[in-house]
């Protein structure tokens, strides 16, 4: 929780299942939220402030991380969402609305290379945020990973159907293969290639996405997340 490269930061979310489920058994029945999470540091438990961060880095016990604006962030909130609903969660909040911690685009007094003129409303992990808001409620089906560590699952159900979200947790090309779903289906996806579309429009995810008869298998790029529905 102290070192602040990619890695370190991405592995934190291994800790969850035995952290949800330590506390779950301390407090019994009662409704467990969480939040709320993210990446930048709200406050320094070690010091009388948060690390400045001028340069845009990747700095310890800092209130600005610029990872929150990238790709990076919204893998990391599917990874977060995806622990805690296994973990049987009633309720969790991911970082805010703007700000050094948000998910929607408003110019600051520190600089955002590339959102900063880019036409950009949003950030990658707003779209993370909105499509799990929007499944809340929804019946949770089991779906597991053979590797966590790389790429992590979250899937519901609800009168529309089947949603199935991946994240790519490494900054590497992953190829999940999926087993027990059939049919066609609809992919929306966060990538590299995707990038200024989904931060230039709110509604990213609403739009049409690609169509496929049949997914048995699905690349994800570094950090990428993808939602996969079935009617």
């Amino acid at each position: 929780m102290h070192a602040a490269d990619d890695i370190s930061v991405m592995e934190t979310l291994e800790s969850l299942p035995s952290i949800f489920a330590s506390t779950r058994n301390m407090m019994g029945r009662t409704p467990y939220h969480l939040g709320p999470s993210g990446i930048p540091c709200r406050d320094n438990p070690y010091g009388a402030a948060v690390a400045g961060n001028p340069g845009n880095g990747r700095v310890c016990l800092s209130d600005m991380d610029p990872r929150q604006r990238g790709l990076f962030a919204a893998a990391w909130s599917l990874g977060l969402a995806a622990a805690a609903a296994r973990g049987g969660l009633d309720a969790i909040a991911l970082g805010a609305a703007t700000g050094p911690q948000g998910v929607i685009y408003r110019k600051t007094s520190y600089a955002q290379p590339w959102f900063d003129g880019g036409n950009a409303v949003v950030y990658p992990a707003y779209h993370v945020l909105a499509g799990l808001a929007a499944m809340s409620g929804a019946k949770r089906l089991d779906v597991a990973s053979s590797n966590s560590s790389a790429v992590e699952a979250v899937a519901g159900q609800t009168r529309d159907g089947t949603t199935l979200w991946l994240a790519n947790l490494t900054g590497g090309t992953q190829t999940a293969r999926l087993q027990g779903f059939k049919g066609p289906a609809e992919i929306h996806m966060l990538d590299a290639a995707s990038f200024t579309a989904a931060a230039r429009a709110a509604n990213h995810f609403g739009k049409p996405g690609k169509t496929v008869k049949s997914l048995g298998r699905i690349e994800l790029g570094p950090y990428a997340v993808a939602r996969i529905r079935w009617a």
